[in-house]
């Protein structure tokens, strides 16, 4: 043989997959050789050897494992014309070059807000320099803040692929972590294969209008009662109210609402936020009520819950909800 040519010359793949590459060789008349070895030397990043033998065209494959990390390898092959297992001096030889690269993660939208109780959607892309397909790599979504929850998706034909999750019932904010394994490596370095992007729950509009209320609701064990009273009004935009509860249970626990912040209504359902205590200690709650009957009591319904994590609620033994 008299050339040895390898195809591509060079070429980019993405890291922690493989390359194959293509040799030719012919004789000095520029006729294909069959039968005759390549011996290939791969240096670099990837540091490998191996031989292929031609076909009748003259050409034979040689594939190879690539690294983990970015970087270039250079790719020899020679014609092993004397059978010696080794290249020899006059032995004709090609090269050809790698480079590996590590795909990019982003995730959409970087930074939100919703209105608190609904849904938010993030979307992971994965992309390459290379131009080699991103389908089918997983993505982990983990959350923490106001809402503690996670999740996976697969990518699809574009590299993309998303997560929705449901989001608190009170104000406040979420950190939403993104990682994929991109290197394959098996594992996921926090450092370099993973993004960041924020989510803020806020307030709801106010409509305008009244609620108001009062009676008894069972505890959540049924032995007792929770008593509650209040009043919440929006009017041309001036927002305030306030409500009571005490709940007997355990550690006989009295809530204060202080004000209302937001105020919402909708047919028969209303939900008011705002500034209250427990037991004499700060903190913010929701309240969601149904006027469903007249008189309210096996019908109407009645909840409250506070940023320092007491709930009651359920349908009313006595009393009354109106949603004006």
């Amino acid at each position: 043989p008299a050339n040895v040519a390898l195809a591509p010359t060079s070429a980019t793949n993405d890291v922690g997959s493989s390359h194959t590459l293509t040799a030719t060789v012919t004789d000095s008349g520029g006729n294909p050789s069959n039968g005759a070895t390549v011996l290939v030397s791969v240096t670099g990043d990837a540091n490998t050897m191996g031989s292929c033998t031609t076909n009748s065209v003259g050409t034979c494959t040689f594939t190879y494992a690539g690294p983990n990390t970015p970087g270039t390898d250079t790719i020899t092959g020679c014609a092993d014309n004397n059978n010696s297992g080794t290249v020899d001096a006059g032995e004709p030889c090609g090269q050809a070059t790698k480079t590996w690269v590590v795909p990019t993660l982003s995730a959409t939208p970087a930074d939100a807000f919703n209105t608190v109780g609904t849904n938010h959607t993030v979307t992971a892309t994965i992309t390459s320099t290379s131009g080699a397909s991103q389908s089918g790599r997983t993505v982990t979504f983990n959350v923490s803040g106001s809402v503690t929850t996670s999740g996976t998706c697969t990518t699809n034909s574009t590299g993309s692929c998303s997560f929705t999750y449901t989001g608190p019932q009170l104000p406040g904010a979420d950190l939403i972590t993104v990682c994929s394994d991109l290197n394959r490596g098996g594992t996921i370095n926090s450092a370099t294969e993973c993004v960041e992007v924020t989510k803020a729950w806020l307030l709801p509009t106010s409509s305008a209008g009244q609620t108001t209320g009062g009676g008894q609701v069972s505890n959540a064990n049924q032995t007792d009662k929770v008593a509650f009273g209040f009043n919440a009004q929006n009017s041309n935009g001036a927002l305030k109210g306030e409500c009571n509860l005490v709940d007997p249970t355990g550690a006989n626990t009295k809530v204060k609402c202080l004000n209302v912040t937001a105020l919402v209504e909708s047919g028969t359902h209303a939900t008011f936020f705002g500034n209250a205590t427990v037991n004499g200690v700060s903190t913010t709650y929701r309240v969601d009520v149904n006027d469903l009957g007249e008189p309210g009591a096996g019908h109407d319904t009645f909840k409250i819950q506070t940023a320092s994590g007491y709930t009651a609620g359920g349908v009313l033994t006595n009393g009354n909800v109106q949603v004006h």
